[in-house]
């Protein structure tokens, strides 16, 4: 039995979401509904989630702070976001984390929209086409021009610094709150952007490029 957490203001997209939700896990979930901070805050707190959809724009809570209220109420949420901005600031901060499995667009179609809910039930990242073509795009840009550290989101950089320490996944995953396989992804997805193989070549890149000396501080 899935338990799933739909948190909008909205009701009618917290209808259309359970209707999608209904089509994808059958009965084999028990669904809780809220429209607002205040109710999910007391939701994340007292039950473990399988699944959160959230509205990233809900009233009285900014956006990052609302992900960061419920990573830190959950262990290893899979969190879809949902946004009624084509083009959201959030974008890019989002899918840096890998507890957010998926951010899609109110505007998305159905299909995508139950096809990121069955991703990320699993544990697995779906991102829209159109969206994907964005990340792309901001990749290669970043890659051309600028520091190829850049391309790493906040968390990725803490946990480049705690691998440059020389810190295991284990150590990573206790020092950040996290679990082992989440601070495993977290470097996979770090090798992966910077082009490296293993942390003898991560220690020669950040030399290179100046890591530490960008005001990263090892301590």
């Amino acid at each position: 039995m899935y338990n799933i957490l739909i948190a909008d203001e909205l009701y009618t997209i917290r209808v259309g979401v359970r209707t999608i939700v209904n089509e994808v896990l059958g009965d084999q979930h028990h669904l809780v509904s809220v429209s607002d901070y205040d109710t999910l805050k007391q939701a994340v707190h007292s039950n473990r989630f399988d699944l959160i959809v959230i509205d990233l724009h809900m009233q009285g809570i900014n956006g990052m702070s609302l992900i960061k209220t419920i990573i830190d109420h959950q262990e290893d949420p899979k969190i879809v976001v949902m946004t009624k901005l084509d083009n959201d600031c959030f974008f890019e901060t989002c899918m840096g984390l890998c507890e957010v499995k998926a951010f899609i667009s109110k505007h998305t179609s159905e299909s995508e929209v139950r096809t990121a809910f069955e991703n990320a039930i699993l544990g697995r990242r779906f991102v829209p086409e159109l969206q994907q073509q964005r990340l792309d795009q901001l990749y290669v840009y970043r890659r051309d021009f600028s520091n190829p550290f850049d391309v790493l989101s906040a968390r990725e950089q803490k946990v480049t610094q705690l691998l440059l320490k020389g810190l295991g996944i284990l150590e990573i995953g206790n020092e950040l709150d996290i679990s082992s396989s989440t601070a495993s992804t977290y470097k996979s997805r770090i090798f992966k952007k910077l082009n490296v193989s293993n942390v003898i070549e991560l220690n020669k890149h950040a030399d290179q490029f100046g890591f530490i000396a960008n005001g990263l501080e090892l301590n």
